[in-house]
């Protein structure tokens, strides 16, 4: 019996062993497989080499030793950014050597026996750095070799190798990317944001990504969908279209313009790996939101004979498939559908609408909407809040900012312009009827400047400048009170040059035109509120010394306006709503509560930048109410009056009318403002101190030919740097209600066609009496 139990065990466990033996030599094989399959990925697409030296190591070029300060890559990015790249961790490594970094390119064109190119800061920028070393290998070539190499490429009809494709990719739509690291991960054979797979592609592919002011966003796309593209076995160019200026965002406009540009001027864009002159038009054009990651790279980017939808499915919305729009986010259609639609409309101001005119233009075109699987068109969005200019809840011309004005419903989201409707809604519902739609804006009658286009290894940049006109500067001036008059000037006029290898592509035409070096301004025991949800870090630090946080404040530029110091501490503040220490107002208009704010705050120090439209521009120097002004008929006589004159620049024909708007408030109430703008109060309520005054001139119709001719100046001086024709004009004097405090005045010019604010700037000023207790009487009288 015990033998019979003894011999029963044997097997039990001999069989155990062996199943033990079997699964540790599956796991091997499929562990053995996916670590080779990964591995063959990361050398297949890295196009460096990263070498960790000692600090006796010589650059290849024998320029002695390599600094830790000038190189790209730091401990912390490389143990942060690219752990992926290296066979142990990247700390162990870091420890074994006393760190110095470099980059070392070892690409497969180099001549044999040609010595590593090191790229260090000194390079400049790295990705238009690399860029511009791989357009020259490119150079060297004859064109009769360009020409063999892509005729042999294209013996051999493109597929899809579903091998190398992985299904659902990994996607953190939070963590930053360096530059350095999308460099790293994007192929050795980019160039120009550009790849050409080595066979002949079904369709050349654009990809058009309207930008602006997105850097961070740019980066993560960029470093994310460039291997996934290539994986696909696609021939395509990423072109970040960006709009020139810093008015309401266009993005259908933007749109249009891009395509039309790189349609018209196929033979200059591209690989140069494509034979001069004989370079592919690009058949399918992607649409792509910078901030949409995709999750699964079966998603094919090829275009449909039917206009395709490309993301309906979003994390921000759980993944439902109706989120407003059934042609959104990121898109494919034919260059041929494209101009059958005529493109996009070119109304849409701000942000939203454009995705649902596009609807109705493709149904009317006799074209469906194809939709992507939920499963496979799944995208993450990065999270981020709209800038003024295209914000849903501020931007003008936005589908919100439009409901509240015409009070039509959805009627206004498709292309309603403002003063007359030219869509019908049908008889049994609210929506509109496409038979009656007339929207014929488009690429019909697209009109653009392009400032220039610059080549980046992750993209080609086309700086679009959309406007008509140009409102070059203003000059306020106060008639009847002595104080400096204020002058302002549109920032992007300064430089309208492409960016080069010296400098950082982070950089957009608002900042560098920001090249404002700030002086600061203090003002004695007055002081600026705090406008930032207290989740904005940036604004709760404390610096021990002036000198510390102006530099803090200098680096921040538009960010930051102004320095508040409190018992020797100094905080810094969003805007320079600068306003007394102590305020005392009734807040509600039924239940009226007696508010007072008092302020221990030493001083506040402005900052000071003249002439720049993106900071708040300041007189000095108080107005100085005369003695005698009562609240009666003769108040007028002695209230501060001013006029504004314009220089105007027309570019391109057309009928705009503009009107010139003033709103006149208390910093108190601009301080209000802001907060709502930050949501960190809900809404504006009533108070004492909240007192508003409106202006609102005809300015100019440029239809007017008869009025234009009085206004037409002569002798132009910045004429070799920009055509068009100059205009000046004067408007009527506004008056101000003479009553001592702290006001903002906000200044827009305002497009009559689409209320679209083409120019915009804020003063500040002081009123104040000849002594404290004439101001007293004064207030008193006014009732507040």
């Amino acid at each position: 019996m015990l033998k019979i139990c003894f011999k029963k065990a044997r097997r039990c466990i001999v069989l155990v062993i062996w199943t033990l033996v079997i699964i540790t030599i599956a796991t091997t094989l499929f562990l053995n497989e996916h670590l080779s399959r990964r591995k063959s990925l990361v050398e297949r697409d890295a196009p460096f080499d990263l070498e960790i030296t000692s600090q006796e190591s010589k650059t290849s070029g024998g320029g002695g030793d390599i600094r830790e300060e000038d190189l790209w890559f730091s401990k912390e990015k490389v143990e942060n950014a690219l752990p992926d790249l290296f066979l142990e961790p990247v700390t162990k490594q870091v420890e074994r050597v006393t760190a110095r970094l470099m980059i070392r390119r070892k690409d497969v064109d180099m001549n044999e026996g040609e010595e590593d190119i090191v790229f260090t800061k000194s390079s400049g920028n790295i990705g238009m750095a690399v860029n511009t070393h791989r357009v020259r290998t490119y150079e060297k070539k004859s064109s009769d070799e360009i020409l063999t190499e892509y005729i042999g490429n294209s013996e051999k009809i493109c597929e899809v190798e579903l091998s190398n494709l992985l299904g659902n990719v990994s996607v953190d739509s939070t963590r930053k990317i360096f530059l350095e690291e999308a460099v790293l991960e994007t192929g050795k054979n980019l160039i120009n944001g550009c790849f050409v797979p080595k066979c002949r592609a079904y369709q050349k592919i654009a990809i058009v990504i309207p930008y602006k002011n997105r850097y961070e966003h740019l980066l993560m796309l960029t470093r994310h969908l460039h291997p996934i593209l290539q994986r696909q076995n696609v021939m395509y160019c990423i072109f970040v279209a960006e709009q020139f200026d810093n008015g309401s965002f266009n993005k259908a406009q933007i749109m249009n313009a891009a395509f039309h540009e790189i349609t018209t001027n196929h033979q200059i864009y591209g690989h140069p790996s494509e034979p001069e002159g004989e370079r592919r038009q690009f058949e399918c054009f992607v649409f792509h939101d910078v901030d949409m990651l995709l999750e699964n790279d079966k998603n094919l980017y090829l275009c449909e004979n039917n206009p395709k939808h490309m993301s309906p499915a979003i994390d921000k919305f759980n993944y439902t498939t109706n989120y407003g729009t059934i042609y959104g986010g990121v898109t494919a259609m034919t260059a041929e559908t494209y101009k059958l639609v005529n493109g996009h409309s070119n109304r849409f101001w701000g942000w939203g609408g454009e995705d649902n005119d596009m609807e109705k233009r493709i149904e009317l075109a006799g074209k469906k909407i194809v939709q992507v699987d939920e499963k496979v068109g799944r995208y993450k969005m990065i999270v981020h809040e709209h800038p003024w200019w295209f914000s849903p809840d501020t931007g003008a011309g936005s589908w919100k900012q439009k409901l509240k004005r015409n009070h039509n419903k959805l009627l206004t989201l498709l292309s309603v312009p403002k003063k007359k409707s030219t869509i019908k809604k049908n008889a049994d519902n609210d929506e509109p009827s496409t038979k009656d739609y007339q929207d014929k804006t488009g690429l019909s009658d697209m009109k653009y400047r392009l400032v220039y286009s610059s080549q980046h290894l992750l993209w080609t940049k086309l700086m679009i400048d959309i406007r008509l006109h140009i409102f070059e500067q203003s000059l306020t001036h106060f008639t009847n009170y002595k104080t400096t008059d204020v002058s302002v000037k549109t920032p992007q006029e300064l430089d309208t040059s492409p960016p080069t290898v010296e400098q950082d592509d982070e950089a957009t035409p608002v900042e560098t035109s920001d090249s404002c070096v700030p002086s600061y301004h203090r003002f004695e025991h007055m002081t600026v509120n705090r406008t930032r949800p207290d989740a904005d870090e940036r604004y709760k630090a404390v610096y021990k010394s002036l000198e510390g946080a102006q530099e803090v404040c200098t680096s921040m530029r538009m960010a930051c306006q102004s320095i508040v110091e409190e018992k020797a501490e100094f905080t810094i503040r969003s805007t320079a709503f600068v306003h007394e220490n102590k305020l005392r107002y009734k807040l509600g208009i039924i239940e009226q509560v007696h508010i007072s704010e008092d302020h221990n705050t030493t001083a506040t120090y402005v900052k000071i930048c003249p002439h720049n439209i993106n900071y708040v521009q300041f007189t000095l120097d108080p107005i100085i109410i005369p003695t005698g002004v009562k609240r009666d008929s003769s108040r007028r006589v002695s209230s501060p009056r001013f006029y504004t004159n314009f220089t105007i620049r027309s570019l391109q024909p057309s009928s705009s009318s503009f009107v010139y708007r003033t709103r006149i408030m208390t910093s108190h109430r601009a301080a209000m403002e802001a907060k709502v703008s930050s949501k960190v109060i809900p809404g504006i309520w009533w108070d004492s101190l909240g007192k508003l005054q409106f202006s609102r001139f005809n300015l100019l119709n440029f239809s007017n030919q008869e009025r234009l001719k009085n206004h037409r100046i002569g002798k132009d001086y910045r004429k070799k740097v920009l055509s068009g024709q100059l205009y000046e004009l004067q408007s009527p004097a506004t008056s101000i209600e003479p009553y001592p405090g702290c006001y903002v005045i906000k200044h827009s010019v305002i497009n009559e066609e689409n209320d679209e604010p083409v120019y915009e700037w804020i003063t500040w000023l002081q009123l104040r009496a000849e002594t404290r207790e004439l101001e007293d009487d004064l207030l008193k009288r006014a009732k507040l």
